[in-house]
């Protein structure tokens, strides 16, 4: 295990604290999925609709904070994890779940 100042995550979270942490990295990964986007051309990069990322954001946080509390994860994974969430977004996150249920519904 690593100390917290070691990686970024672990330096967010002893930056800001964890709650606060698992949000950022919650909408730094929305703001990649976003910048994906505008890349695409699907998006303009500073647009009204870039608002709505961020209850999305919040919301993909506190999933991600739930995910690492059931598995009892350091909360340097748990900024990691908030990231990842973060990016997948709403529907990312259902197409997982799914996906999960599925195999451990058909053992």
């Amino acid at each position: 295990m690593t100390e917290d100042g070691q990686t970024i995550a672990g330096l967010i979270s002893a930056w800001a604290g964890g709650a606060v942490a698992t949000l950022v990295g919650a909408t730094i990964g929305r703001l990649m999925y976003h910048a994906g986007e505008v890349r695409k051309m699907n998006r303009k990069p500073f647009d009204k609709n870039l608002i709505w990322e961020l209850p999305v954001a919040v919301g993909m946080g506190i999933i991600a904070d739930g995910l690492a509390a059931y598995f009892a994860l350091d909360r340097t994974v748990s900024t990691s994890i908030a990231v990842g969430v973060g990016y997948l977004g709403p529907g990312g996150v259902q197409a997982l779940f799914l996906r999960w249920f599925e195999k451990k519904t058909s053992s």
